[in-house]
C-alpha cells in the first residue's frame, strides 16, 4: 500500500512562513554578533572635519607619500573611532613613488588605525579649513572616495575595516592597491558559509511563498517531460560554449560587479541573437528562450523584493541617495546596459542551458548543474591565472560557495515562474542600483 503525505495551502503556507521568520532571525543574530565576521555593505563613514597640510612626506610598507601644500586631508571615523583618512590634491602634483615609480594621482584613501596615523603625522602641521561653503563641497564629495578591503558575493561588495596595526591604500589612475589580509578569513569561513546558506534559505523561501499559486502551462510541462533535446541542441549547447567562455572571460569572471565589458556585452547579445533566431527557424523549442508576458507584474515585484531582502540583510541600512555626479542621460544609460546585459545573459543560462539539462534529466538537473558550469568556468579561471592557482579565502569562496549559491537562486526563480524576465530583472537590479545608491 502506497502511503502518500501532502500538505493543504494554508498548512504548507503556514510552514514555509515559520521556517522563513526562524532562518531571518538566525541570519539576523549571526550577522549583529559580529560585522568582522559576516561582512556588510560600505558602512556609514563619518567626517568630522577637513585640513589643509604643509608639504608631507611619510612612507607606508613599499610606498613612498609626497603631498604638496595645502593638500586636503579629510580624517575618517566610523561609530566614532578612527579608521583613516582621505588626501586629496591641490593644484600641484600628488604623487606615490614605488619600486622607483612615481605615480600621479587625484585623491587616495589610506585606512589605519590612530596610533599608525599619529606616527605619521609627527610635527606635520594640519590647519583647519574654515571655508564653510568649501568644506561642505568636500565632506558630501569624500563619501565616495572611500574604498575598503572587499570580498565580493551575492552580487554585493562585502566590506571589511582594516584589522590593528594594518593598512589600506586605494589610489587613482591605475596605481594598484595595497592589501592586506582580511581578518581571521581562515577562522570565520564556516561562519561565512552558514550566513549565506541562511541568506539563500530566505531568499528560496521567499521565492516558494510567492509563487505557491504559479504553475507552468500544459505546453511547457509537455515540452519539459516528453521532448527530450535532439542531437541538434546537444551540438549547439558544446560549440557555443567557447563563446560563452570567452564572454565571461572580458567580464573578469565576475557576475556582479558593476564593471561592464562592453566586448562582454556584444558576445552575449549575438549569442542570444543567434538562439532567437534558432528558435525562429524552429531548431530549437521556442519556448526555451521566449520572453514572454506572463506574470509580468509578479516577475518585477519578486524580483524588486529579493533585491529588497538582499540589501537589508546585507547592509543593515538602506539607501541614503543618488551618486551626485549621475547625471539622468547617465543612469538611462547604464540601467540599459545592465538590463540587456543581463537578459542577454539569463536568455543563455537559464532560457537556453537551464531548460535543456532540465528536459535532459529532470529539474534537479537543471537548477543544480547550470550553477556548477558557471562555477567550472570561474575555477577554470583560476587555473589559467599566470601566477599560477590562486588559493586566497576571497577566490576560493566565491568559486565553490558564493557564484554556485547565487546562479542557483536565479535558477530557482526561472524555474518557479518560468518567466526569464523574472530572473533577469534580479540579475539587472544587482548589476545597476549598487553602483547607483549611496548606502
Amino acid at each position: 500500500m502506497k502511503i502518500s503525505f501532502k500538505l493543504n495551502p494554508i498548512t504548507h503556507f503556514t510552514v514555509l512562513l515559520i521556517m522563513l521568520l526562524s532562518s531571518s532571525l538566525a541570519a539576523f543574530g549571526l550577522s549583529i554578533s559580529g560585522y568582522k565576521a559576516t561582512g556588510i555593505i560600505s558602512p556609514r563613514f563619518t567626517f568630522k572635519e577637513v585640513y589643509r597640510c604643509e608639504p608631507w612626506y611619510f612612507h607606508l610598507g613599499e610606498y613612498e607619500f609626497h603631498l604638496p601644500k595645502d593638500s586636503l586631508v579629510i580624517p575618517v571615523y566610523y561609530k566614532e573611532v578612527f579608521h583613516g583618512f582621505i588626501i586629496q590634491k591641490n593644484k600641484e602634483d600628488l604623487t606615490v613613488s614605488e619600486a622607483n615609480r612615481s605615480h600621479k594621482i587625484t585623491y587616495g584613501f589610506l585606512a589605519l588605525n590612530n596610533n599608525t596615523f599619529l606616527r605619521l603625522k609627527k610635527d606635520t602641521l594640519f590647519l583647519t579649513l574654515e571655508d564653510l561653503p568649501l568644506k561642505k563641497r568636500v565632506l558630501a564629495n569624500a563619501g565616495q572616495k572611500i574604498k575598503v578591503p572587499q570580498l565580493s558575493g551575492f552580487g554585493f561588495t562585502h566590506v571589511f575595516l582594516p584589522p590593528p596595526e594594518s593598512y589600506y591604500i586605494y589610489l587613482e589612475n591605475g596605481i594598484v592597491q595595497q592589501d592586506f589580509p582580511l581578518p581571521h578569513t581562515g577562522e570565520n569561513i564556516g561562519r561565512y558559509m552558514l550566513y549565506f546558506g541562511l541568506m539563500s534559505c530566505i531568499i528560496i523561501l521567499t521565492i516558494q511563498i510567492l509563487t505557491l499559486d504559479l504553475h507552468p502551462s500544459v505546453k511547457l510541462l509537455h515540452l519539459l517531460v516528453n521532448t527530450p533535446p535532439t542531437r541538434q541542441e546537444l551540438f549547439l549547447a558544446l560549440i557555443i560554449f567557447p563563446v560563452v567562455f570567452l564572454a565571461e572571460k572580458f567580464s573578469g569572471f565576475r557576475p556582479f560587479n558593476n564593471l561592464i565589458d562592453p566586448f562582454s556585452v556584444i558576445l552575449y547579445l549575438a549569442l542570444a541573437l543567434l538562439l532567437f533566431i534558432l528558435a525562429r527557424k524552429q531548431v530549437i523549442p521556442t519556448l526555451t528562450i521566449f520572453v514572454n508576458g506572463w506574470h509580468l507584474h509578479r516577475c518585477i515585484i519578486l524580483a524588486l523584493i529579493i533585491f529588497f531582502i538582499i540589501t537589508a540583510f546585507s547592509a543593515f541600512q538602506f539607501p541614503a541617495g543618488i551618486l551626485p555626479e549621475l547625471t539622468y542621460r547617465g543612469i538611462a544609460f547604464k540601467f540599459l546596459l545592465c538590463f540587456f546585459y543581463a537578459l542577454a545573459k539569463e536568455s543563455y543560462w537559464r532560457g537556453f542551458l537551464h531548460t535543456l539539462l532540465e528536459r535532459l534529466g529532470g529539474k534537479w538537473m537543471g537548477l543544480v548543474l547550470t550553477p556548477l558550469v558557471f562555477s567550472a568556468l570561474f575555477s577554470l579561471n583560476l587555473l589559467c591565472q599566470p601566477q599560477g592557482i590562486s588559493t586566497s579565502p576571497d577566490d576560493l569562496l566565491q568559486s565553490f560557495f558564493f557564484i554556485p549559491l547565487t546562479f542557483f537562486m536565479l535558477g530557482y526563480m526561472y524555474y518557479r515562474t518560468r518567466n526569464i524576465l523574472c530572473s533577469t530583472a534580479l540579475h539587472a537590479l544587482l548589476l545597476f542600483l549598487p553602483a547607483l545608491l549611496i548606502f
